[in-house]
C-alpha cells in the first residue's frame, strides 16, 4: 500500500511538472538600445484594381530598400532608407524620381522606452501627393505593440491608437485598432510568432480615402506577423498586408493593396 502511494505521488509529480513546463510563459520584449545600428531589408508593393464596365485594370508599384535604425540617443532610433529601387505601373520616371528623394531625405525618429520602438500617436502624418510607400506609416503597420507581461502561446491581446492625419479636409483623426495572437514558439523555444489583424477608420468621410490616385489612404483592413528572437531580443522578420474599401471615381470602382516586409539583415 505504501509503495503504492509512493508511485502514485511520484506520477502526480511528474504530471505536475510536465504541466509547469507546459505552461511556461515568455516574455516578447525587443530591445532597441542595446545595438548602435540595425539594419533590414525592406519591400513595399501597392497595388490598384481599376474596374469599369466589368473590366478591371491592375497597376502595381514595387518599392525596395535597405531600412536602418541608428540609436543615437539612448531613446530614440533614427530610421533612414537607403539603396532604393521603384519599379511602377501608376508613376513616370519623373515621379519615381520625386518618390526616391523623398524617401531618401526623410529620417524619423521612433521613441525607445526601454528599448522597444514606438510611433509618436500626437506627431501629425500628412497624407502624400502620389501612393507611395510612406516610411512612418507603413513601419507603423509592421510594428507591433507587445503585452507587458510574460505570456505563452495562444495569449491574446488588444492595441488601439488613434493618430492625426492630415487630409484635405483637415487634420482627420485616425484609429487604428490591432488585435494580436502569440501563435507558437520555436522548437528550441528561441523565438516566437506572433500573428495581428488590424484596421484603420475615421469618424468622417475624407476624400483622401477614395481619391486613390492622388492620396494615401486613412481606411482599410489589414492583417500583420512578426517573428521574434527571444534571445536577441530583436524583430528579425515582419510582413503586413492592408487593403481599403471599395470607392468610386467617376465611373471607374477601385480597390487598393498594400503588402509590406522587412527582414533584419543577416536573417534573410
Amino acid at each position: 500500500m505504501q509503495k503504492n502511494s509512493i508511485l502514485s505521488l511520484f506520477v502526480i509529480g511528474a504530471l505536475v511538472l510536465t504541466g509547469c513546463q507546459r505552461e511556461k510563459n515568455y516574455t516578447l520584449k525587443v530591445d532597441y538600445s542595446s545595438q548602435e545600428q540595425w539594419v533590414y531589408s525592406v519591400e513595399y508593393t501597392s497595388q490598384g484594381l481599376f474596374t469599369q464596365n466589368d473590366s478591371t485594370t491592375t497597376l502595381n508599384t514595387v518599392i525596395k530598400g535597405t531600412l536602418s535604425g541608428s540609436t543615437t540617443t539612448p531613446d530614440k532610433l533614427r530610421m533612414k532608407v537607403q539603396n532604393i529601387q521603384i519599379t511602377s505601373d501608376m508613376l513616370n520616371d519623373e515621379e519615381k524620381q520625386q518618390v526616391t528623394e523623398k524617401l531618401a531625405d526623410a529620417e524619423y525618429d521612433l521613441v525607445l522606452q526601454e528599448g522597444t520602438p514606438s510611433v509618436d500617436t500626437s506627431a501629425e502624418l500628412p497624407a502624400g501627393s502620389f501612393p507611395e510607400w510612406d516610411l512612418y506609416r507603413q513601419f507603423a503597420k509592421l510594428l507591433p505593440e507587445l503585452p507587458t507581461t510574460a505570456v505563452k502561446p495562444g495569449f491574446n491581446w488588444e492595441r488601439t491608437v488613434t493618430l492625426p492625419v492630415r487630409t484635405m479636409q483637415g487634420v482627420v483623426p485616425c484609429e487604428i485598432y490591432r488585435s494580436y495572437t502569440f501563435d507558437s514558439l520555436y522548437a528550441d523555444n528561441s523565438a516566437a510568432l506572433i500573428s495581428w489583424q488590424f484596421r484603420y477608420s475615421t469618424d468622417k468621410e475624407v476624400i483622401d480615402s477614395s481619391n486613390l490616385m492622388k492620396q494615401i489612404p486613412v481606411a482599410g483592413n489589414g492583417t500583420g506577423s512578426a517573428l521574434f528572437d527571444l534571445k536577441k531580443k530583436v524583430i528579425t522578420e515582419a510582413k503586413m498586408q492592408f487593403e481599403t474599401p471599395l470607392a468610386k471615381i467617376g465611373e471607374v470602382s477601385v480597390n487598393w493593396r498594400e503588402e509590406a516586409t522587412l527582414k533584419l539583415a543577416g536573417n534573410e
